[in-house]
């Protein structure tokens, strides 16, 4: 198997601020191994450096 692609959704979910740099640690690593790592996370809680590149998308609320 030769992946070239690995997406994360809500990774942080109940993790601890050291739990989640070692994850980012995890994440780091596979990036340098040349694998495309997406990230889909609602709050980044300031792991956005530990990324390459940043997207964000900002919805705004309906008006009832």
């Amino acid at each position: 198997m030769d992946p070239k692609l690995l997406m994360l959704d809500e990774l942080a979910g109940g993790l601890t601020p050291t739990e989640m740099d070692e994850v980012m640690d995890v994440v780091r690593r596979v990036r340098e191994s040349g694998i495309t790592v997406i990230v889909i996370e609602h709050n980044m809680g300031g792991h956005h450096e530990h990324l390459r590149e940043n997207y964000g998308l900002k919805l705004r609320e309906k008006n009832s």
